[in-house]
């Protein structure tokens, strides 16, 4: 009778553990589409979209001054302010898939390897490096709520 009892928990702990993980696999799977509608809201100058997909406070680090930002309106303010300072039109984030991923209740956070392209006065650009973003699910569904790079010119 106990190896009965033995062999049924490890049956549903098993089953369990299959559960949490397609479910841990699911989210990041969302997650994943969410970040690439973002960007490519973004790419393409989406910005009523972009907006929506933000926290009302976030915690943006990017390469261009003000360096910093708790807004991603006032960030995409300075990034247009930026473009026009270097004479570059928008650019073109791409990602594949996270590299890293970790998911923990209402909170996530994807890191990326990330190509950054523009022209800057005339000069094609190729920016090489990391991106991290980190959500958080609410009632309206997962917002972004930080974004940070470290980049390399090519």
């Amino acid at each position: 009778m106990a190896l009965f009892r033995k062999s049924i928990g490890a049956a549903v702990a098993g089953v369990l553990l299959g559960f949490a993980g397609q479910t841990a696999a699911a989210d990041v799977s969302a997650l994943n589409a969410q970040v690439h509608r973002w960007t490519a809201d973004m790419n393409a100058g989406h910005m009523t979209s972009f907006y929506a997909a933000c926290a009302p406070q976030v915690a943006v680090v990017d390469g261009f001054p003000p360096y910093s930002w708790s807004t991603c309106q006032d960030w995409m303010r300075d990034y247009e302010a930026n473009n026009r300072r270097i004479k570059a039109p928008r650019g073109t984030l791409l990602i594949g898939d996270p590299l890293w991923s970790d998911v923990h209740g209402n909170r996530a956070l994807l890191t990326y390897a990330a190509t950054f392209t523009d022209v800057q006065d005339g000069k094609a650009m190729t920016y090489r490096g990391m991106w991290a973003v980190s959500l958080v699910r609410t009632k309206r569904g997962w917002l972004f709520t930080g974004s940070g790079s470290a980049w390399g010119i090519e």
